[in-house]
């Protein structure tokens, strides 16, 4: 076994996670307080996973907004143009919500047309997308709006 690196780049927001969430919906402990979320029923629990099924919640609830009544889609991130990507490391993930993700993999640069980038942004109202999404979701990153956002992933 190895450690794999890879860097992203991402259009979107920084949301955090279990390590400290980025969004103004936390409670006293620092976990999520949003009434669609399984784990936030309780207003926080002992269990250090509590929030980990947030990607997952997430995804159902703006697939489902945007007309999709499915259980789990793995397609679910094509209909909608978002996704989520985890950052930092696998044993404690932080999460983007984003509309785009470059991912440099380790031993393999990328080169990055920035020009084609924003078009791509501007066509497919990333922005739009973003704002709309978090306001199904109830969340208010503390990022303030759409941004790039460089960060890595590493894992054993």
């Amino acid at each position: 076994m190895g450690t794999s690196t890879n860097a992203y780049l991402a259009y979107g927001y920084d949301l955090g996670g279990d390590d400290g969430w980025k969004v103004a919906e936390i409670g006293e402990w620092g976990e999520l307080q949003l009434p669609w979320l399984s784990a936030g029923e309780d207003g926080g629990s002992e269990d250090e996973d509590e929030d980990s099924d947030f990607p997952t919640e997430a995804m159902l609830r703006l697939a489902r907004e945007a007309g999709h009544d499915v259980e789990f889609d793995f397609q679910a991130e094509d209909k909608i143009g978002l996704r989520f990507e985890s950052h930092c490391s696998g044993s404690s993930p932080m999460w983007l919500l984003a509309a785009k993700v470059v991912t440099a993999h380790r031993g393999y640069p990328e080169t990055i047309d920035f020009a084609a980038l924003e078009r791509e942004r501007a066509e497919r109202r990333w922005d739009e997308r973003l704002i709309d999404a978090c306001r199904v979701l109830g969340i208010t990153p503390t990022q303030g709006t759409p941004s790039w956002v460089l960060c890595s992933y590493w894992s054993s």
